[in-house]
């Protein structure tokens, strides 16, 4: 909310300036004096390096979005893997589990059928 408020400053203050300069040029146009051109062109040439920064500024944080969208698919096709791996051993143990349980009713069922042999 602050940088908001902030970012909407400058871009008020930005925004003066430029009208300020617009007014300017047509004032020196009709007025040429040396102080006020050299005023001038120092006005522009300080907004001329807030827009380099802000552009370098701009493209430092497209790199980090594109990089940091890359970790986060890396991410997601790796939860995605180990979700299906996951799947894959869960079915695996209930096939080994129904096998344990058939083999322990056959063991009990031979368990018995013994006993009663020997009676």
């Amino acid at each position: 909310m602050r940088r908001r408020n902030v970012k909407q400053i400058e871009a008020e203050n930005d925004k003066k300036q430029r009208e300020e300069l617009f007014k300017k040029t047509h004032v020196l146009s009709s007025k040429a004096s040396l102080k006020n051109q050299q005023r001038y062109d120092r006005q522009v040439n300080v907004m001329k390096d807030r827009a380099e920064k802000t552009t370098e500024m701009l493209n430092s944080l497209v790199l980090r979005m594109s990089e940091q969208v890359k970790q986060s698919e890396e991410t997601t096709a790796t939860l995605i893997h180990s979700s299906a791996v996951l799947k894959e051993t869960h079915s695996h143990f209930v096939s080994v589990a129904a096998t344990v349980r058939s083999g322990g009713k056959l063991l009990s069922k031979y368990a018995r059928e013994k006993q009663q042999t020997k009676y």
